[in-house]
């Protein structure tokens, strides 16, 4: 078996199914959702993919997407790649990789690739996987999912799925780097957002507050307090000045 390589987009989900060669799926533009043995991540251009020979998995596409699909020989793999199964199953693709998928979207968003062309980028590709980064761990995972939407509802079930475990599992991974709760995780990474739209002096403490997910400024002063020892509004005046602490800027229901 050669290296070959296949453009592909998915519609709604699909069957479970495995194949005896090694294959990676490298998305090169939009979402795809994709559960490999029981793991479940949602793929993009900046998070890929290595399904091992014989390793049951689906995948869901809920809104335009396009992935370069690399079919391999196990045998074929560059010794690092290799390794790289052995310990996680989503990679971020190193800038090499990165700059061959930009390619590629440019030109299968132009016209269809032919033979000859796909066969030249599954060699590039191949070769190129060796240099790839570390696969980010789950929890990662996770607190990138959080920023992106810290206002949405982060129950322990979406929690899970988003960090590709089941329930039992999310709070193995949370004791193990020292996390006590769910909520304190969403409660931390919230607070994360909340610091950096704090030093906007647009939004009022109150809106950052709901921007971040917490229910009211009062909220988001108790869970800054607990975790920093300062208010809201102290953090906005040492970090942008006398001015950003005027009752104009600073306004709302709760003083910082």
């Amino acid at each position: 078996m050669l290296p070959a390589l296949h453009v592909r987009s998915y519609d709604g989900v699909g069957d479970l199914h495995a194949h005896d060669f090694v294959q990676v799926v490298l998305p090169v533009s939009g979402e795809l959702e994709i559960e490999i043995e029981g793991r479940w991540a949602r793929l993009s251009p900046a998070l890929s993919a290595f399904v091992a020979p014989g390793a049951a998995h689906a995948q869901a596409g809920r809104s335009f997407n396009r992935s370069l699909i690399l079919d391999l020989p196990e045998a074929s793999l560059p010794d690092a790649v290799r390794d790289g199964l052995g310990h996680g199953r989503f990679f971020a693709p190193s800038p090499g990789v990165r700059r061959l998928l930009d390619f590629a979207a440019l030109r299968t968003g132009e016209v269809e690739i032919g033979e000859d062309e796909r066969a030249a980028l599954a060699c590039l590709l191949t070769g190129t996987l060796s240099r790839f980064g570390p696969s980010p761990r789950p929890l990662d995972l996770l607190r990138q999912a959080i920023r992106r939407d810290p206002a949405a509802d982060w129950h322990v079930a979406r929690l899970a799925r988003e960090a590709g475990v089941s329930r039992s599992g999310l709070y193995r991974l949370l004791a193990d780097e020292g996390e006590a709760t769910p909520g304190r995780l969403v409660t931390r990474v919230r607070l994360e957002v909340a610091l950096g739209l704090i030093t906007e002096p647009r939004l009022s403490l109150a809106e950052v507050a709901l921007a971040c997910g917490f229910s009211d400024q009062a909220a988001l002063t108790r869970a800054m307090r607990r975790e920093t020892g300062r208010t809201p509004g102290a953090w906005r005046r040492g970090t942008m000045g006398p001015k950003a602490g005027t009752p104009g800027q600073e306004r709302g229901p709760v003083p910082g």
